[in-house]
């Protein structure tokens, strides 16, 4: 068990450092005692290049964040386009072919297919 009794600070506490003196040992102490002094640094001041590196690593966190719901929104968008739009199918663009080419007596030609925005 431990105890706090008997325990102060000690005229050696500074701005930085906490120094506690005990006179006693605890209950399960057995033989030698080794009286030490106990010390806890308090830091003053946070050192510029640990702050440097948290804001980086947070500047980082936020750009990859903002990236990701960007390119999440982008995704969705695109396959928002995909099904609202009327993509021919084989049998279609098939169909489209061999009335043009009994319309006009010639296979489609390329230009005419790229142009084409969809098939009814």
């Amino acid at each position: 068990m431990w105890e706090d009794n008997g325990c102060v600070k000690s005229p050696l506490t500074t701005d930085t450092t906490l120094v506690c003196t005990c006179n006693h040992a605890t209950t399960f102490s057995i033989g030698v005692i080794n009286l030490e002094v106990n010390t806890v640094h308090i830091p003053t001041n946070i050192d510029p290049y640990s702050v440097g590196l948290i804001v980086s690593a947070v500047s980082v966190a936020g750009l990859v964040l903002i990236y990701i719901v960007l390119a999440s929104f982008a995704l969705w968008k695109d396959r928002q386009d995909v099904l609202t739009s009327k993509i021919p199918t084989a049998a279609e663009l098939r169909d489209f072919g061999l009335r043009y080419r009994e319309l006009f007596g010639s296979p489609v030609p390329a230009s005419v297919l790229f142009t084409v925005p969809h098939i009814n």
